[in-house]
């Protein structure tokens, strides 16, 4: 099955949260991960709940379409066809076992990390 790098990417980044993360938190973690990257995957914006990638979102519903992913409950979980392919991109892996390491919040301190770290990307944010 044809997918992106990237796409790959986010199969490794949710493999390194057990397969499962919830929506607010992935774009959270997500956006901590690009900041790791030396290239970053996904460009992000001030939006509505904070830093938010369309190109991530629209990845992710790529791989749904593909049956590589779900979204139940408003989180991000890897099928187990999603899992079969995870394991093959040690950078991706190592950068994602960093942020998983050095940021262990989860919903509501998460957030406020996030927008402490960086304010701009909270200009728009509801939740701030």
């Amino acid at each position: 099955m044809m997918i992106y790098k990237r796409q790959r990417t986010l199969r490794e980044f949710l493999d390194i949260f057990e397969g499962s993360v919830r929506s607010v938190d992935f774009q959270k973690r997500l956006f901590l991960y690009c900041q790791e990257e030396a290239e970053p995957s996904y460009a992000f914006v001030p939006y509505r709940f904070g830093c938010f990638s369309f190109t991530s979102y629209a990845d992710t519903r790529k791989l749904i379409e593909k049956g590589l992913l779900s979204n139940v409950d408003d989180c991000w979980q890897l099928t187990p066809e999603g899992r079969a392919e995870t394991g093959r991109l040690a950078e991706a892996r190592r950068i994602a076992v960093k942020v998983r390491n050095r940021f262990p919040q989860r919903g509501d301190p998460l957030v406020a990390e996030v927008y402490r770290r960086y304010p701009w990307h909270a200009t728009r944010s509801e939740i701030a």
